[in-house]
């Protein structure tokens, strides 16, 4: 949940802070948000790019993270943006199972991918034989239970590359 930020005049007049703050407006909040998640999955691909599997690591979790924090975001921000229309998507889904990824990178420290070598169809250009996919639930370090976020997991991530679930993840974010 965001902190309230008061535009009552004596309030900015005692506190400078509160000042700055009330200058900042719904749509630069989404946009840091987003910009967070498009650095982060930069980062992830650099890494990748140089085989860094901690350096992968860290900026998938950062990545996941951005993801859930836009999430929430939205949830507390864009009435139209429910829980239910969220996951009546394919890629809401994709999203929700983002969150127990995050969960587990957070809170367990967990890795939560693996990489597979091989071409990946429909091939792009330029072509890649190095890919990180989601590891299988049963790899990764568990935590607090959550059966939904577990089940989302299995069907929305395990197996497939973590770069075409972050794409799903940001244009659905972007476009609610």
């Amino acid at each position: 949940m965001l902190p309230h930020r008061p535009t009552s005049p004596s309030l900015t007049k005692t506190c400078p802070l509160t000042a700055r703050q009330s200058e900042w407006d719904v749509a630069s909040e989404r946009q840091r948000g987003e910009r967070g998640l498009e650095q982060a999955v930069e980062r992830l691909e650099a890494a990748d790019a140089r085989a860094d599997e901690d350096g992968a690591l860290i900026a998938l979790v950062e990545a996941v993270a951005w993801v859930t924090a836009l999430d929430e975001w939205l949830l507390a921000n864009l009435p139209s943006y429910t829980q239910p229309c969220r996951d009546s998507d394919p890629s809401g889904e994709v999203v929700h199972a983002m969150r127990w990824a995050r969960n587990r990178g957070l809170h367990q420290l967990a890795a939560l991918h693996d990489v597979a070598l091989g071409f990946i169809w429909p091939l792009s250009w330029p072509a890649k034989s190095r890919h990180l996919v989601w590891r299988d639930r049963s790899e990764v370090t568990p935590g607090r239970s959550d059966s939904k976020g577990e089940r989302l997991y299995d069907k929305r991530l395990v197996g497939k590359t973590v770069g075409s679930t972050l794409s799903s993840a940001m244009d659905f974010l972007k476009k609610s």
